[in-house]
């Protein structure tokens, strides 16, 4: 009889410990709408990182939207039984749209801080594209608080008809030492000191610079021979 009264203490008080997490944490109604789109693209495979680290635990959402804050896709959090991000977060996401072009952003709920966070990346909308996959994922970055004297370096995909990519772009300061910290930005300019092309910083998780800042960039332009030069904030 007193062991069976002790494992009610245990039971009540398992109970009441999920009833409190339950209670505090206070997730967005992000709410998906197929009904109300056309077309569709598609993240097959696209890893969240905050400070370089993989996120994406119990109760997290990741989501795309619109200008207008809509809702345009909620992430499936996927854990692959295979290749190079095996049993970690890879999120699935269908986007979606009435239009080509519209521009979609993202935010990424962490429901271990009950905290919505926003995501540096954006993408401009093409009918059934695909993004990623889960050996080669397509990699989306926490943002961080501007510094003071941040710049306001913004991509313009719309007004330029061709890119070039840096697929994998290492940046060294003038002591040799590889550069690429949390608010670190990469950019690509023309002569006129317009945006050419702003980098995302990824991770290898193999290879020689595992684990190390690596930068991507979509350099635009509407004919070859523009001259480029890069800064880096």
């Amino acid at each position: 009889m007193e062991e069976q009264t002790e494992m009610n203490k245990i039971i009540h008080l398992i109970f009441f410990i999920s009833s409190i997490h339950l209670l505090f944490a206070d997730p967005p109604n992000w709410t998906d709408n197929p009904g109300g789109y056309e077309f569709t693209a598609t993240i097959s495979g696209g890893i969240v990182l905050n400070d370089g680290e993989q996120i994406g635990d119990d109760g997290d959402i990741f989501a795309a939207f619109d200008t207008d804050g809509n809702v345009r896709g909620l992430g499936l959090m996927l854990f692959p039984p295979f290749g190079p991000y095996q049993g970690t977060p890879v999120f699935e996401v269908q986007l979606r749209s009435n239009a080509a072009g519209d521009l979609l952003s993202f935010k990424y709920y962490d429901a271990s801080e009950d905290a919505i966070l926003d995501v540096v990346e954006t993408y401009e909308f093409v009918i059934n594209d695909i993004l990623g996959d889960v050996i080669n994922p397509i990699f989306f970055n926490i943002g961080v608080a501007p510094g003071e004297n941040q710049p306001d370096w913004e991509d313009d995909p719309g007004a330029y008809e061709f890119t070039a990519t840096i697929s994998g772009g290492i940046v060294f300061d003038e002591s040799g030492v590889q550069m690429g910290d949390e608010g670190d930005m990469f950019a690509a300019f023309d002569d006129g000191g317009n945006v050419r092309g702003v980098a995302i910083v990824l991770y290898p998780p193999f290879g020689p610079y595992e684990g190390t800042p690596v930068y991507e960039m979509q350099m635009r332009s509407n004919s070859e021979g523009d001259l480029f030069h890069f800064k880096y904030y």
